[in-house]
């Protein structure tokens, strides 16, 4: 019974362009590894059920994620210690480091509110 109501929202979640919600998705591999008798599989995805429901903060998420993609783009994001080092080099570059760290900090945290209030 468990294997086809899976399987079910499985070829719909296929046929749409959205992804399942990784706790629907680690509850129906549980389900199934259970179904199966999978012990190892099951424990698995209890693991990760458990885990996602301490990290249920969808702030935190937010910026997890979009931490995440900092170092991916064409120009990975700089360290702190690059940043001196750079800085140090050129005349002026603290101050204008200072203020490009700034100006980063304020789009974030205007990112962040329009997360916040958006509805």
């Amino acid at each position: 019974m468990v294997l086809i109501i899976n399987k079910q929202i499985t070829d719909k979640m296929e046929r749409s362009t959205e992804r399942m919600p990784k706790k629907d998705y680690f509850k129906m591999r549980y389900d199934n590894a259970v179904a199966s008798g999978n012990e190892d599989k099951a424990k698995y995805y209890k693991g990760r059920l458990e885990q996602l429901s301490e990290d249920s903060n969808p702030l935190l998420e937010y910026v997890n994620e979009e931490l995440s993609k900092l170092d991916r783009g064409i120009v990975a994001t700089p360290s702190e210690d690059y940043l001196d080092k750079f800085s140090n080099s050129i005349e002026g570059g603290f101050l204008l480091m200072q203020m490009s760290k700034q100006y980063g900090y304020k789009l974030a945290m205007e990112e962040i509110k329009d997360r916040l209030t958006a509805k």
